[in-house]
């Protein structure tokens, strides 16, 4: 597997480069090409920090819209299991609080393996449901 380096590691890879490249020039460090080449390699890195900013925002935003959208439906779930009964109710609250708590103990992509086997016991407790007609 290759290993790329990020644009942020890059640019500040750059800008280390030029400065060094700025003290070790013949011409001394008040010449123009020092200094065009020190506002460039400056200008390049604050360019490149600012995508990456933006897209570390981006992506933080759709985190946290996903699991605000996840706890939405949980609720909705808990709260629909008071039409079913108690018996029901008290079941799912025991699965949300497990799941709850195994999603806890990890990073927030890393939860899906060790909360598979709750989402699994839900669908059991969904199917184990009797439908009837009570009319």
């Amino acid at each position: 597997m290759k290993q790329y380096l990020h644009a942020t590691q890059l640019a500040f890879v750059f800008m280390v480069i030029f400065i060094a490249i700025t003290f070790f020039a013949p011409e001394g460090r008040e010449s123009e090409a020092v200094e065009l080449l020190l506002t460039i390699s400056t200008f390049l890195f604050a360019v490149l920090a600012g995508f990456y900013l933006t897209r570390l925002n981006t992506r933080y935003d759709k985190v946290r819209e996903l699991i605000a959208s996840e706890d939405s439906h949980w609720l909705s779930v808990y709260e629909y299991s008071d039409v079913l009964g108690k018996k029901y109710r008290k079941q799912l609250t025991n699965i949300i609080d497990k799941y709850y708590r195994a999603t806890f103990d990890y990073f927030i992509g890393e939860s899906h393996r060790p909360t598979q086997k709750y989402m699994d016991e839900l669908y059991r407790l969904l199917h184990s449901l009797a439908v009837t007609d009570e009319k």
